[in-house]
């Protein structure tokens, strides 16, 4: 499934829903809670949170110590996209979904979406469009370049 204005398009029309249904609210950049000062608050309501896996291991182990343990053994990974316009693609007159890199193959990038040819009408003719990802396990350090660096390595790649 696509949105034709990408994943913002959904995002944009989640945040209109919400806004728009009586006594909903959207908290931005919170610290985690803990489940019973939220159960206290809204002691009648369901409650649906929409947090990343540390925030989500946090607020459960308050209810539920079982958690606990899990809050140092599972933590993400950062990963880097960038998705990159040009007038040439990525394999000439061909087309396909993407690419997947081998992490011994001598590309810096994990992969890369060939949006182009997955979505029709999100460039003009002749122009492509794709999406390079970075990062992960075995490259940890890349989010913390900064923008000049990662475009110079997504350059670089390219070029293989």
């Amino acid at each position: 499934m696509s949105f034709r204005g990408g994943l913002g398009e959904l995002l944009n029309a989640m945040e209109a829903k919400i806004k728009s249904s009586p006594n909903s609210k959207i908290y931005y950049s919170q610290e985690s809670p803990t489940l019973s000062s939220i159960r206290k608050k809204y002691p009648n309501s369901k409650i649906i949170l929409s947090c990343g896996l540390e925030s989500s291991l946090k607020l459960l182990s308050s209810g539920f110590p079982v958690f606990k343990r899990y809050e140092k053994l599972c933590k993400t990974l950062g990963v880097v996209t960038v998705t990159r316009f040009g007038n040439q693609p990525l394999l000439g007159k061909k087309s396909g979904f993407g690419i997947l890199f081998p992490s011994d193959s001598g590309f810096r990038t994990l992969g890369v979406l060939l949006n182009s040819s997955i979505f029709s009408g999100r460039v003009s003719k002749g122009h492509y469009s794709e999406t390079f990802i970075f990062g992960g396990a075995l490259d940890q350090e890349i989010v913390k370049f900064k923008e000049k660096e990662i475009i110079n390595v997504l350059e670089e790649d390219r070029k293989k």
